[in-house]
């Protein structure tokens, strides 16, 4: 696949991280935010590559690469959006147009005022449409709906996250309007109510953070049980861990898996995300504080718990995303690669954002809050894997990926398409 001048622009600002070192060994993947968040507030789940030495083509792009080399030995991977978008053929989604008419709404902590400067250098470098507060593409508010942010503080790797997430919805889904809420910090109470804010004021909510759970957890619930649209979670990135929010009832908990593409960008084997491969892992397992959801019977191997996630995708900072940081965000401005289920949850966003635009084209309204219980209805036999990517190989540490639901990656990975037809079939 040609990579345009503007990108590989975008992907030479990188090497400015390398502070002229001239050999690269190896990469390693970093947690952008330290693990366990303090009680009482969550921490984000991305990871950034960064490479140990060398110029940046030590991270290579992605397809047609050995398995060998997407691995912090090998140096790693990235992909484009066009890559994304082929590997999981959204833009063979009928109708789905890119996700004209509709609005994902991202849930972050704190506010990078160079947010909207960062996703237009973005755009720019990889020829998306513009997405500009100005033409209304974008809309950043506090947590109680205000445009007034001059209250709300400023940290490095939430702005990071921001990043993520902005820049993620808008590559999967370019003609989406993005509402993003800035929260005054990473507690649940804060984060929650701009979630409540969110859910109001979009047709799907992505969040991409939560915590080790807790006694009492449940008590955050107020904040989701009355949503009337989606509203999605990362489900962690320390593999073999349930997190809250995640393990909501009310949520639609979103794993983490490991991508390798042909050299034409198509799908050649996607597993979980964890192990050997790499220095992270999508979390999941049996809920402690949560009893398991009526949508999940016959389903989950947690008996009478809840079981995490419910689907998945893609995460391994070495088979990674590319997202462009400004002097906030960065050590320097430029492409950087990212992972973590923090990716994970903004790209599935997108997608129902596309699937909810095929669902307008023949006058049907957005898809509900009961998604998470639609998307085990349509993996019933014998449509299981006609409309999702059973995820059966690899490991997230101590849970395995197989056949069926399981604590590595749920489900599996929402095959575009075919989820589509189904979920657009529906009242």
């Amino acid at each position: 696949m040609k990579i345009s001048k503007a990108s590989k622009l975008l992907l030479a600002a990188a090497s400015a991280l390398l502070s002229g070192q001239s050999m690269y060994a190896q990469s390693y993947g970093v947690a952008v935010m330290p693990n366990p968040a303090a009680p009482g507030f969550a921490r984000s789940h991305a990871w950034m590559v960064v490479p140990a030495g060398g110029p940046f083509p030590g991270i290579v792009h992605g397809p047609g690469q050995p398995s060998s080399t997407c691995t912090p030995a090998g140096g790693g991977c990235y992909y484009l959006p066009s890559d994304i978008l082929t590997a999981y053929a959204i833009n063979s989604i009928a109708n789905g147009n890119g996700g004209t008419g509709m609005t994902v709404a991202i849930v972050d902590a704190y506010y990078n005022s160079q947010t909207e400067a960062d996703l237009a250098a973005y755009s720019s470098a990889l020829s998306l449409p513009s997405c500009t507060v100005a033409s209304g593409c974008l809309t950043i508010v506090n947590q109680n709906g205000s445009t007034d942010l001059s209250g709300v503080s400023f940290n490095q790797g939430w702005a990071q996250e921001t990043d993520l997430d902005v820049q993620t919805v808008h590559a999967i889904a370019p003609k989406a309007k993005i509402l993003l809420v800035a929260c005054d910090n990473n507690s649940y109470v804060n984060l929650g109510t701009g979630v409540q804010y969110a859910q109001a004021h979009a047709n799907v909510v992505t969040n991409s953070y939560g915590g080790t759970e807790f006694t009492g957890e449940t008590s955050n619930d107020i904040y989701y049980s009355s949503s009337t649209v989606p509203i999605l979670f990362s489900s962690g990135d320390t593999g073999s861990e349930t997190e809250y929010p995640c393990t909501s009832s009310y949520a639609l908990c979103v794993g983490g898996t490991r991508l390798l593409e042909t050299a034409t960008s198509f799908r050649a084997l996607e597993s979980a995300w964890g192990g050997a491969t790499t220095n992270g892992g999508g979390g999941g397992g049996c809920s402690s504080h949560v009893t398991a959801p009526a949508f999940q019977s016959g389903f989950s191997t947690c008996g009478g718990a809840r079981g995490v996630p419910d689907v998945a995708a893609l995460a391994d900072e070495y088979t990674g995303f590319l997202v462009y940081l400004g002097t906030n965000a960065g050590t320097n401005a430029g492409g950087y690669v990212f992972g973590g289920t923090s990716l994970a949850s903004p790209l599935t966003a997108a997608v129902i954002a596309i699937i909810d635009t095929a669902r307008a084209a023949v006058s049907k309204a957005p898809l509900g809050a009961n998604l998470n219980a639609l998307v085990y209805q349509a993996a019933a036999n014998p449509y299981y894997r006609y409309r999702i990517y059973d995820v059966t190989t690899g490991t997230t540490g101590s849970f395995s990926a197989g056949t069926g639901w399981d604590k590595a990656d749920g489900l599996g990975v929402i095959l575009g398409p075919s989820m589509a037809s189904y979920l657009v079939s529906l009242p």
